[in-house]
């Protein structure tokens, strides 16, 4: 009877045990499915905050480099002014494509001029001269098909003549990266002066 009884308690071992083998060959078990979850939400929350990172990094690109084309457009069209100021009419410096080939002449003999060359401050003669086109502080208008998120953006420019040259500085407000650049612009007239 003890034979016997042993005999059953080893076949029902043997037999829990062919049904756990038989269950692991047929799946996972919940901590293996869990550990797993876990890992994979790991990896696909890290995936969307990786691509949210880049859609905010390429709004804040469009914007700086709307920003940047604005500055670079308004400091272009002040450059071009200080090139043709007391351009002689009629000679290349005026921009006109009949007098492209006449040598560029600028007149520097009035007696303001003559003082302003002697002196050395043809940017602030520039300015004096001209205070529509180089104010002291204006704030830059947009165009309206400029970006949505670049005209939420205020640049402002000041004006300040020194010696020769005039100081163009350029700041930003409302926008996620806040510019201040500063450049120089010489009239062309001042390399007339006798």
């Amino acid at each position: 009877m003890a034979n016997t009884e042993l005999s059953l308690n080893h076949n029902s071992h043997a037999g829990i045990k062919r049904v756990q083998q038989k269950a692991r060959k047929n799946g996972f078990s919940m901590p293996e499915v869990l550990v797993s979850s876990s890992i994979l939400m790991l990896v696909v929350a890290g995936t969307a905050q990786s691509q949210l990172n880049s859609v905010i990094h390429t709004v804040d690109a469009g914007e700086q480099n709307a920003v940047q084309a604005r500055i670079s457009e308004d400091l272009d069209a002040l450059k071009r002014e200080a090139f043709r100021w007391q351009c002689t009419n009629g000679t290349s410096c005026t921009g006109k494509v009949q007098f492209e080939d006449i040598p560029m002449r600028y007149n520097t003999t009035h007696a303001a001029l003559k003082a302003a060359c002697s002196a050395q401050t043809m940017g602030g003669a520039m300015v004096s001269d001209k205070p529509a086109l180089f104010p002291a502080v204006s704030v830059l208008s947009w165009q309206s098909d400029a970006p949505s998120e670049a005209q939420k953006v205020q640049v402002t420019r000041e004006i300040k003549a020194n010696g020769n040259e005039v100081e163009v500085r350029y700041t930003t407000s409302g926008s996620t990266r806040e510019l201040d650049t500063t450049t120089s612009i010489i009239p062309q007239a001042a390399s007339w002066c006798a």
